[in-house]
């Protein structure tokens, strides 16, 4: 499993430097997907990074949250739906999820709650 979501990462990774035109094309596929139930939780998550990269953050949380209830144990989930939480001011529930994150073994969560979830 950790070898798909290293896989994954990787893929994004090269995503984010194809021009914002390309991830359009890449989002409208994807919206074609969505009406396809899919009970796999890596294709949630999936799906979740690609409309946050394309800057549609609540789709992503949406698809975020799927792959969570598909797989409570998805840190990178947790993590990545925390971060966007933080960009859209709302600390508290980043910090939830960044917590949830932490606790799954993403050590990089912790230095963000220890910048920004601080009161």
């Amino acid at each position: 499993m950790n070898q798909l979501i290293g896989l994954a990462s990787s893929l994004f990774a090269c995503l984010a430097q194809i021009p914002a035109i390309s991830f359009v094309i890449l989002q409208q596929q994807v919206n074609q997907l969505l009406v396809v139930p899919c009970h796999n939780y890596i294709v949630q998550y999936n799906k979740a990074n690609i409309f946050a990269l394309s800057g549609d953050m609540d789709s992503a949380i949406e698809l975020y949250d799927k792959a969570i209830a598909l797989n409570p144990h998805l840190a990178e989930a947790w993590y990545n739906k925390g971060l966007i939480h933080l960009m859209l001011k709302d600390n508290e529930r980043g910090c939830s999820d960044l917590g949830k994150a932490g606790e799954m073994g993403i050590r990089q969560a912790y230095l963000l709650i220890h910048r920004f979830c601080r009161k």
